[in-house]
């Protein structure tokens, strides 16, 4: 993670500027998981587009699901076919319920929820994270000064900027305060209310980076927990420690205004930075 995270920052450092999520934002975290799942990172910029479309693009949902299984079902015959033990996508061809070996389509299940999970997630989260870093320069001295105080900083990021608002089925009739809800409705539960719930979490409308205990749910809990919640603490920690190593202060590039994307996850379009400002940058517009 740190010699992948040190290229990239290397590669645009001198630079003075970035868009981070193309530059970094995605490039680190997708390029990790793919070698973990044992598949090549030439396709990064195709499998990001299916991400998008997926999670935030409702009328081209179908048709991106469409392309995903196709692909993976390509994969899945090529890893059982040449077995690589130690990916993620040999591991779950092998894996068993009790003492039966998962179906075909349990298999495309768990790979394909990998997939779309690694391709999307820590890359929004990163951004806003930095999205924060980058509009609070103390902050930044605070990790440069003591970088023993990522970790705890990470949680509090993930506590404040909860990217992913889950979904239940009713599954009988019920009324909570009012509300009535019928058996087969959609529920979405909103992680951003309840990181910011003041019974748990004392002054939840600040972000205070050395917040301790910090029981947050953004990675949910029970047998909801993410699979990949210590993958993505992990990342997130070795990329704004690399980072603040290697770039000095940064902020947002001045007059660009961050779009946010709401859905199941939520994201930014873009997210431009500066950190060697000069006399004759004329900010851009939009």
């Amino acid at each position: 993670m740190r010699e992948m995270a040190g290229k990239l920052i290397d590669a645009i450092k001198d630079k003075g500027e970035c868009e981070f999520i193309r530059a970094f934002g995605e490039q680190m975290p997708v390029r990790i998981f793919l070698e973990l799942m044992g598949m090549a990172d030439d396709d990064l910029e195709k499998f990001r587009n299916w991400a998008d479309m997926i999670v935030h693009d409702r009328a081209r949902r179908g048709q991106a699901m469409r392309e995903v299984k196709a692909f993976l079902e390509e994969q899945i015959a090529e890893h059982r076919a040449n077995p690589r033990p130690g990916t993620l996508v040999s591991d779950v061809i092998d894996f068993k319920a009790d003492d039966r070996p998962f179906t075909d389509e349990e298999v495309m299940g768990t790979v394909f929820l990998l997939f779309i999970g690694g391709l999307d997630t820590v890359v929004s989260s990163l951004t806003f994270h930095f999205r924060y870093l980058a509009e609070h320069p103390e902050a930044q001295k605070l990790l440069r000064e003591d970088p023993a105080k990522i970790p705890d900083a990470v949680e509090e990021l993930f506590r404040a900027f909860p990217v992913v608002t889950t979904g239940r089925i009713v599954s009988a009739d019920t009324d909570i305060f009012g509300v009535t809800m019928k058996k087969g409705d959609m529920v979405a539960g909103s992680t951003l209310l309840s990181t910011s719930d003041p019974e748990e979490f004392e002054n939840p409308e600040k972000i205070d980076l050395g917040r301790s205990p910090n029981r947050h749910n953004a990675f949910s809990f029970g047998p909801h927990r993410c699979l990949g919640s210590h993958l993505a603490r992990r990342e997130i920690q070795v990329a704004i420690d690399e980072w603040l190593k290697r770039i000095p202060e940064f902020s947002v590039e001045p007059g660009f205004e961050p779009e946010t994307l709401g859905g199941g996850v939520m994201g930014m379009k873009e997210l431009r930075l500066v950190w060697a400002p000069r006399q004759d940058r004329v900010p851009r517009a939009g």
